[in-house]
């Protein structure tokens, strides 16, 4: 789960039980992202089922693809 590896690691910075390095910094970035986007799926899913999710149409352009060799 992110915010554990978020927690384990601020924890263990903050204690000096692990150095800061330029990898952890960048583990910690991509947690972070990471928990942002179950954040934003969690509020679209919220809004899904609560009946305010706004559905916009879009026109679709059909491809018909071959391959030959």
């Amino acid at each position: 789960a992110p915010l554990t590896n978020i927690r384990g690691y601020l924890e263990a910075l903050s204690s000096g039980l692990l150095p800061s390095s330029p990898k952890i910094i960048a583990s910690l970035h991509e947690e972070t992202l990471r928990l942002g986007n179950l954040t934003d799926d969690l509020m679209r899913l919220s809004a899904a089922d609560a009946a305010r999710l706004i559905l916009r149409e879009n026109r679709l352009v059909w491809v018909n693809w071959s391959c030959t060799h």
